[in-house]
């Protein structure tokens, strides 16, 4: 029993670990929701976007288009309320923020306000309290030290008891690494770009001597449809369609 309850001692000392460790980015969240209630919206801009490479969240996104709005950086503030919107489909917040900030973009684009059946479960996936990530590395961790405790426990309850709730425990953890895998291959699908130029010529043809076919405006949101290494060709609205270069968009 002795090799049981140091097995058990080792399982809480990984799990205080990994809580600790998940905890730290809630710190700097609460730093930058901190900074924005001192109107400190520039070091709010820092602290959140010191966060966006590794995690996501429609909190996250919410809050820096929310600072951006306040320092009227536009194309960022719809950016990342699109960012938002995209992983919270149907947030009445996230909406309402949206067609405020749209107001102040020269092209307008509908919003869409339908929220699809897919929308709700995708919404559940990035609102789950945890990182899903983090919960399948704790789960498969569990796991793994409940299968050494299996395999040297010799009572017969024990070794039934470790043995289901580890297999439970490594399913669980496999569900947490597809949701992670959706949740972030959602977030990283380029389908849509927002205009970050003041004004910009769409041209016929991915070439700058090719013929204008319209002009759009910053913070405009595009639909892209095909690419070359240095130009998206993008439709907007009901049908106008055109080419851009990269450099001076950013992928929703």
């Amino acid at each position: 029993m002795l090799g049981g309850r140091i097995i058990l001692i080792f399982i809480l000392f990984i799990s205080a670990s990994i809580k600790a460790e998940i905890s730290d980015p809630k710190d700097v969240f609460n730093q930058g929701n901190n900074q924005y209630e001192e109107h400190n919206y520039e070091a709010a801009i820092n602290s959140y976007n010191g966060l966006c490479e590794e995690f996501y969240s429609p909190e996250l996104f919410l809050n820096l288009g929310n600072s951006y709005y306040k320092i009227d950086d536009i194309p960022n503030t719809i950016l990342y309320y699109e960012k938002a919107l995209k992983l919270s489909p149907g947030n009445l917040n996230i909406l309402h923020n949206l067609k405020l900030a749209n107001k102040r973009v020269s092209d307008k684009n509908k919003i869409n306000d339908s929220v699809r059946l897919s929308d709700w479960f995708f919404t559940w996936v990035s609102n789950a309290p945890n990182y899903w990530a983090y919960n399948s590395v704790y789960l498969f961790i569990i796991g793994s030290l409940l299968l050494i405790l299996y395999l040297f426990s010799k009572s017969r309850k024990l070794k039934k008891l470790t043995f289901y709730t580890a297999v439970l425990s490594m399913i669980f953890g496999i569900f947490s690494i597809i949701f992670s895998g959706l949740h972030k291959s959602r977030l990283m699908s380029n389908e849509d770009a927002i205009i970050f130029k003041p004004s910009i010529e769409l041209m016929s043809q991915p070439s700058a001597n090719s013929s204008v076919s319209f002009v759009l405006h910053e913070g405009t949101k595009v639909k892209i449809l095909d690419e070359t290494e240095l130009w998206y060709e993008i439709r907007f609205g009901d049908g106008k369609i055109g080419w851009l270069q990269k450099e001076f968009v950013e992928t929703i």
